[in-house]
């Protein structure tokens, strides 16, 4: 049963971590431009708007996929809050973020720009920090809340037909 909680809290976290990315930026185009949507009908090099509408579902699976991999891996949660989840994550996708920096610098035989890309890959990196982190702890709390309903529905089942 174990993994139908995964599945759905893995759910949640990805919506929570896409839509806590994906709703600044949108309010960000709004605020900045005026409107939403001119990024969309103009064909400009400023289409924000059109790369929010076309990555969103891509997120939202690659999130998917990810919190699935996170929530099997790591050990059942104890508290909402796992602070050693969050740290071996989030070192976890350090470590792949840089390697492929160093992939494709290697491949692109532009090793030189090392430093400077990693001050970019640093930033980006600091900056999905805050969603990753709501998805984590959404989908623990999800996993919770799921884990203490159905447990509490068997342990009733099971006290009904102990009396029956």
């Amino acid at each position: 049963m174990r993994s139908w909680y995964v599945f759905v809290a893995s759910a949640f976290a990805s919506l929570a971590a896409v839509l806590s990315l994906i709703v600044p930026f949108c309010l960000f185009l709004y605020f900045y431009q005026g409107d939403l949507f001119i990024s969309a009908s103009e064909r400009t090099s400023s289409r924000g708007m059109e790369v929010v509408l076309y990555l969103t579902p891509f997120l939202l699976l690659v999130g998917f996929f990810s919190y699935t991999v996170i929530f099997k891996v790591f050990k059942v949660p104890q508290k909402i809050i796992e602070t050693t989840q969050i740290i071996k994550s989030i070192t976890l996708i350090f470590i792949m973020m840089l390697s492929f920096l160093f992939l494709v610098l290697c491949l692109d035989g532009a090793l030189s720009s090392f430093i400077e890309a990693l001050s970019y890959l640093i930033f980006v990196y600091l900056l999905l920090l805050l969603p990753f982190c709501i998805g984590l702890v959404l989908g623990n709390a999800v996993y919770f809340i799921l884990c203490r309903k159905f447990n509490a529905q068997n342990m009733f089942r099971k006290q009904v037909h102990h009396w029956v």
